[in-house]
C-alpha cells in the first residue's frame, strides 16, 4: 500500500503513526486516530469513528469531529446498515462521491438513528468515505469521512492514505486494547489485594473480638461486662431480653416498656428458624426515641434462651455479623454457665429446707446455715408460693418459676438481711431472716414490700401466671423456720381446699379457722348450713338488715352502743333486731356455746362467701 503513497502522504502516515503509537490509553488513541486521520485528507471536513460492540452487535460512535456530539453519539448502526454498516460488511474501503447516492444509502438507516444524524449535521456531505478497520481478517471498526462542501472531493491518494491509516489505527488499537485488558487486570488483582488485605484485618478483628468475649467469660466478669464489650467495641447499643422478656443485661437503662419486649419476643418467635438476623422493627426507646432494633437468637441445644437486641439503624456488616455470631455464641455459655450455677446452688439451698423441714438438725446443719449468710438466732419467717396451673413439662412455667426465684432471691440479697428461695414443684418455699433487733411493725413492712414487689413484677413483666401466697408466722430461732413453713403450707392448703378467690392468706389471719383446715369443704358448708340456715334463708325471701347486723355486732365484740352507732339505728332497733336472729335461729346468745356456734359459722361463711363456694341448700 504504500507504494500507492507519495513522498507527502507517506510522511504524513509516519506522523500519525507517532501520533497513534504516542499512547496506549484507548481512549486518547480513539481521538487521536479521527483527529489526525481528519488532518491528513484535505478535503474531509468532519467524521466519526465507529467500533463494533459484540454483545449488542452495532457499531458505536467512539470519536466524531464536525458532528452535534450529543446527537451523534445516540446512533446505532446495525452491520450492513448505512454507509458505515455496508463497509463493515464488506471490509472494503467504500467511496460515495455524491450527495445523491449519500441520501440513498443513508436513507436505510433505521428511524431513531436517521433523526439523531440529521441533528448531528450541518448538512448532508457531498461525499464520503469508509474505512474498515480490520484486525485479524475481521472487521472491528470503521473510520467514515465525510465532505461537506462540493468545492472539494476525495482523490485515489485520499482513498489510499485512509485506507493505509485505518491499518495504523487496528494496529493501535489491539495495543491499546490488550494494555487496557492487562491495567484492567492489574486493577483487578490490586482490588482483590486489597479486599483479602481487608478480609484479613476483618477476621482478625472478629478474632480479636471473639477472643476478648471468651477471656471475660473465663474471667466472670459476666453477662453486663459482655453486653457493655459489644457496645464499645462493636458501636451498638444492646439489649439482652430472656425467653420470658425479663431483660437480664443493657448497655441503657429501661429501654423498652413491656409490650415493646413482648413485641420483639413475637418477632422472634415467628423467626425461630431462621439463621439470620430478623428484619429491623422500629420502636421507640425511652432513652434514644424512634429507633431500628434488630434481634439475634440466643440459643443452645436445649432450645431458645433469649434475644439479642441491637439497636442498629440499615444494614449490618458481614464483619458484624460475625463478630455478633461469637458474642451470641458466648452469651448462651455464659447464660448456660448461670443457669448451672442456679441449678447447683438450688440444690444446695433445697438440701438444706428439706433438713429443716424434717428435723434433722446438726451442726453440719448450721454450718451451711452460716454458708447461706442464716444466723441461729434472730427473726425468721417464711411463706410459700403456689403456681394455681403448673406443668412440670412445660418449658414456659420451669423458666417462669426459675425467674421468679432468681427475682426474689435478689430482692432479698440488695433490700433484706438474708434468705434463701428454693423451687419446689409447683411451689417457691421462701425463708426471710429479719436483722436483730427489729420492730414487728418493721418485719411487716418489709415483707409486705416484697410481696407486692413480687405482684408488680409479675403484672409489669406479663408474666402468664397466676400464684397463691401462704405466710407463716415469725420465730425467733432457725430451727423454728419449720413450724412457720408447717403454717405457711396450711395456707395454702385452705386457699387451694375452698377455692378461694384471694391469693394471699397469713396464718395469724386464720383465727379459729386454722382448727378446721382438716374437715373438707362440704363438711363447712354442712356446718353453715346447719348453723345459719334459716337466718340466709330468711334474709333472701325479706331482704332485711338481720344478717348485717349480726356482723356488725360480733365485729365490735357485742358492744350494742358501737354497734347501733356504726349502723346509725336506735339501740332499740339494735335490740329488736339481734332478738329476732334469735328467734330465726332458735338459739339463747347468752348461752356460750351456741353463740360460739353461730359466731364460727358466720366466720367460715364469710369466708366461704370470698371464694367460689355457694351454700346453695339454704
Amino acid at each position: 500500500m504504500e507504494d500507492t503513497l507519495n513522498r507527502k502522504q507517506l510522511k504524513l502516515l509516519m506522523d500519525v503513526s507517532n501520533v497513534l503509537n504516542s499512547s496506549v490509553d484507548i481512549d486518547h488513541t480513539i481521538d487521536s486516530i479521527m483527529r489526525e486521520t481528519i488532518n491528513a485528507i484535505d478535503a474531509a471536513d468532519g467524521g466519526v469513528l465507529f467500533l463494533y460492540d459484540e454483545k449488542e452487535n452495532v457499531l458505536l460512535p467512539k470519536s466524531s469531529q464536525g458532528f452535534r456530539l450529543h446527537n451523534i453519539d445516540n446512533v446505532r448502526l446495525a452491520p450492513g446498515e448505512s454507509m458505515t454498516g455496508l463497509a463493515f460488511l464488506a471490509k472494503n474501503c467504500l467511496v460515495f462521491p455524491t450527495q445523491e447516492l449519500i441520501k440513498k444509502t443513508t436513507s436505510s438507516m433505521n428511524k431513531t438513528s436517521f433523526v439523531e444524524l440529521e441533528k448531528a449535521i450541518p448538512h448532508y456531505p457531498s461525499a464520503a468515505i469508509c474505512a474498515p478497520i480490520i484486525r485479524d481478517g475481521k472487521s472491528i471498526g470503521v473510520i467514515t469521512l465525510d465532505c461537506f462542501y462540493s468545492n472539494k472531493e476525495f482523490t485515489q491518494e485520499d482513498i489510499n492514505l485512509v485506507e493505509a491509516i485505518a491499518h495504523q489505527a487496528a494496529v493501535a488499537l489491539e495495543k491499546a486494547n490488550l494494555y487496557k485488558a492487562k491495567e484492567e487486570h492489574l486493577n483487578e488483582m490490586q482490588h482483590l489485594n486489597e479486599k483479602m488485605v481487608e478480609q484479613n484485618a476483618l477476621l482478625k478483628r472478629s478474632i480479636d473480638i471473639h477472643s476478648n468475649l471468651t477471656d471475660l467469660v473465663l474471667h466472670g466478669e459476666g453477662l453486663s461486662s459482655i453486653m457493655h464489650y459489644i457496645y464499645q467495641n462493636i458501636g451498638y447499643h444492646a439489649i439482652l431480653i430472656s425467653e420470658l422478656g425479663h431483660v437480664m443485661a443493657s448497655t441503657i437503662d429501661s429501654p423498652f416498656t413491656p409490650a415493646e419486649t413482648q413485641t420483639l419476643l413475637n418477632s422472634l418467635e415467628e423467626a425461630a428458624n431462621e439463621t439470620n438476623p430478623i428484619s429491623p422493627i422500629k420502636l421507640t426507646c425511652k432513652q434514644l426515641g424512634d429507633v431500628s432494633v434488630v434481634l439475634l437468637p440466643i440459643g443452645s441445644a436445649e432450645g431458645n434462651l433469649g434475644v439479642l437486641a441491637l439497636l442498629a439503624d440499615g444494614e449490618i456488616s458481614e464483619m458484624i455479623l460475625a463478630a455478633l455470631g461469637h458474642a451470641c455464641a458466648v452469651i448462651s455459655l455464659e447464660i448456660l454457665k448461670n443457669q448451672a450455677a442456679f441449678d447447683t446452688e438450688q440444690t444446695l439451698k433445697g438440701e438444706f429446707i428439706e433438713e429443716l423441714l424434717s428435723g434433722n438438725v446438726d451442726r453440719a446443719f448450721f454450718e451451711r446455715a452460716k454458708h447461706l449468710n442464716l444466723s441461729e438466732k434472730g427473726h425468721f419467717t417464711s411463706f410459700m408460693l403456689r403456681f394455681r396451673e403448673f406443668d412440670v413439662t412445660n418449658q414456659y412455667d420451669n423458666h417462669l418459676q426459675r425467674q421468679m426465684v432468681v427475682l426474689i432471691q435478689k430482692y432479698i440479697d440488695e433490700h433484706l438481711h438474708s434468705g434463701v428461695a428454693v423451687a419446689k414443684n409447683e411451689q417457691i418455699l421462701v425463708a426471710i431472716s429479719f436483722e436483730h433487733p427489729s420492730a414487728r411493725e418493721t418485719r411487716e413492712y418489709q415483707l409486705n414490700e416484697l410481696l407486692s414487689y413480687i405482684k408488680q413484677q409479675i403484672q409489669l413483666k406479663e408474666w402468664k401466671t397466676d400464684i397463691q401466697c401462704g405466710i407463716g408466722r415469725s420465730y425467733t430461732h432457725l430451727t423454728q423456720l419449720k413450724k412457720s413453713f408447717h403454717e405457711a403450707s396450711k395456707c395454702i392448703q385452705f386457699l387451694r381446699s375452698y377455692d378461694l378467690q384471694i391469693d394471699e392468706l397469713r396464718y395469724h389471719d386464720l383465727g379459729v379457722q386454722r382448727l378446721l383446715l382438716q374437715n373438707t369443704k362440704e363438711e363447712l358448708t354442712d356446718f353453715v348450713e346447719e348453723t345459719l340456715g334459716p337466718l340466709l334463708q330468711y334474709e333472701r325471701s325479706k331482704k332485711t338488715e338481720l344478717l348485717e347486723t349480726l356482723i356488725l355486732y360480733l365485729d365490735h365484740n357485742q358492744n350494742v352502743k358501737k354497734t347501733a352507732e356504726a349502723m346509725h339505728i336506735h339501740l332499740n332497733t339494735l335490740a329488736y333486731r339481734l332478738k329476732r336472729v334469735e328467734t330465726i335461729l332458735e338459739v339463747d346468745f347468752q348461752d356460750s356455746r351456741q353463740f360460739l356456734d353461730v359466731h364460727m359459722a358466720l366466720n367460715l361463711y364469710q369466708y366461704l362467701q370470698k371464694g367460689t363456694v355457694e351454700i346453695t341448700r339454704m
